[in-house]
């Protein structure tokens, strides 16, 4: 029975999990909406990609990498960042800090980011590969503190670290620190972190504390809400002092405390505390935590990896990451790694990264979307009516061909795409087209011929000549060598 609902939950996932839109976009290049000296942080990296996106009063903030980093073959010994402050109504008045930091970041998760009204948080790995803290208040002014004795965790204002040399928890607001002496030795502190200014940390035991001048103060116990919430399981319930995996941490203005084990018997959850009460959440699958951001909706993403205990289990299939967004009564979730990641702004604009060939792209309320990418990144860029479009697969030449995405150039020529055993018809008021997406064949004039290039699928796109289906569709359409670039006219 245990198998049958995971496999159920996992096939859920697999079919929930959003894919990119396989549409056109307008596309923006982003180093031109910038001030100059920011262009010039631009050019110190190549091929950037975004890794978190925030916002704050001020408007919004990009942290971008270089698309390598994490990928076990990068030989550089350095990784560029640019931290971004965009402010909403003028991107010219934009402002930027560029460093470098050690390669073996990648053996981590990428820096964690947190932001709010007051400041930004930024925790990373300095060239010594030992935790760096980065404080940037909105007019750009930075403070930083390394923390060479244990691992960092970023609160709601400052920074937290257990010194494994003298068991003392120290916080760091960006100006100064304080130290506390706890009453708990330090190999028994599971995770430290902080809320409102105030520090906790969670044991080995499941049970979080309040730190305070006068001493350690017992706020909850995973174990009597574990026990509370499994007293109708007809397995025996674990205890928590014995499960694999346990994390404490903060994000939206809330702690969250994780023991995602495969072995609770069913009881699986997180459990937030916002400094007075909690919240458990039972529907949440186990995992090892990963990332944590807050959406402008109030809404939490929180990023879990698949996690299976050390003693040997048999695994079926791949592991994956999963991406759950809490809302206030709601649990959504997808599999991270074939997800963009979404950041729900203010406004209701739903900003999406980590995706091929854009910085990152936005899809207003009123259903325009617009990419951002870097023009020096696109090998070939496509214009219809002076205006240049972006693809999430982006076009490319093969055997003298200009190849596209099916879906995505019917969708900007205005047509209707029908599908049948592997014949493609696309429709407009100018025309008909019929590909054979099988045979690589075009209709023409009611015969069937075959294409001078194979059509074939590229990153889940059925990828045909372009030229052939504008010019079915009466659109002028030529080649711009010097430009690479493909112009097409209504």
């Amino acid at each position: 029975m245990k198998r049958i609902l995971t496999m159920f939950i996992f096939v859920y996932l697999l079919l929930a999990a959003p894919a990119y839109a396989d549409s056109a976009a307008v596309y923006q290049d982003f180093a031109a909406k910038m001030p100059e000296d920011v262009q010039y942080l631009l050019s110190q990296g190549e091929d950037w990609q975004t890794v978190r996106f925030a916002e704050n009063n001020n408007g919004y903030v990009v942290l971008l990498t270089e698309k390598q980093v994490g990928d076990a073959s990068m030989e550089t010994e350095e990784v560029p960042y640019l931290l971004l402050q965009i402010p909403r109504e003028n991107w010219q008045e934009t402002s930027g800090t560029f460093w470098m930091t050690s390669a073996c970041q990648k053996s981590f998760n990428m820096p964690q980011m947190v932001v709010t009204d007051d400041a930004l948080w930024l925790q990373f790995w300095n060239d010594e590969g030992k935790f760096m803290l980065s404080c940037v208040q909105p007019d750009g002014d930075k403070t930083e503190k390394l923390f060479p004795n244990g691992a960092v965790s970023l609160g709601e204002r400052g920074a937290v670290m257990l010194d494994k040399e003298t068991g003392e928890i120290i916080f760091w607001n960006g100006h100064e620190e304080k130290r506390y002496v706890v009453s708990a030795d330090n190999g028994t502190i599971n995770s430290v972190t902080e809320l409102q200014g105030v520090v906790y940390y969670l044991n080995h035991a499941g049970e979080l504390y309040r730190v305070s001048d006068s001493g350690d103060t017992l706020v909850l116990s995973l174990q009597d809400i574990y026990h509370e919430q499994s007293r109708t399981a007809s397995e025996p319930f674990r205890k928590v002092e014995y499960l694999d995996y346990k994390e404490l941490f903060y994000c939206n203005h809330a702690l969250w405390l994780s023991a995602n084990d495969p072995n609770l018997s069913g009881e699986k959850f997180l459990v937030k505390y916002d400094g007075e009460n909690w919240t458990g959440y039972e529907d949440i699958t186990a995992g090892r935590y990963s990332a944590s951001w807050a959406q402008g909706n109030s809404s939490t993403s929180i990023v879990l990896k698949d996690y299976y205990p050390v003693v040997p289990r048999p695994v079926m299939g791949q592991q994956y990451e999963r991406i759950y967004i809490i809302g206030e009564n709601t649990v959504e979730r997808a599999l991270y790694q074939e997800a963009a990641v979404s950041y729900i702004g203010r406004t209701g604009d739903v900003w999406q990264y980590g995706m091929e060939n854009v910085l990152f792209q936005c899809k207003s309320m009123d259903g325009t979307c617009e990419c951002f990418g870097l023009a020096a990144n696109q090998s070939i860029r496509l214009y219809y009516d002076d205006t240049a479009y972006l693809f999430d697969v982006m076009p490319y030449i093969k055997e003298n061909r200009v190849l596209v995405s099916v879906r995505g150039i019917a969708e900007l020529l205005g047509a209707e795409v029908t599908w049948n055993d592997g014949i493609v018809t696309i429709v407009n008021y100018n025309g008909t087209v019929r590909l054979n997406t099988k045979e690589s064949r075009i209709e023409r004039n009611s015969r069937w011929q075959r294409l001078d290039t194979m059509i074939e699928n590229r990153s889940g796109r059925i990828m045909v000549p372009i030229r052939f289906v504008a010019e079915a569709l009466q659109v002028d359409i030529h080649w711009d060598g010097t430009a690479k670039a493909v112009m097409m006219e209504s």
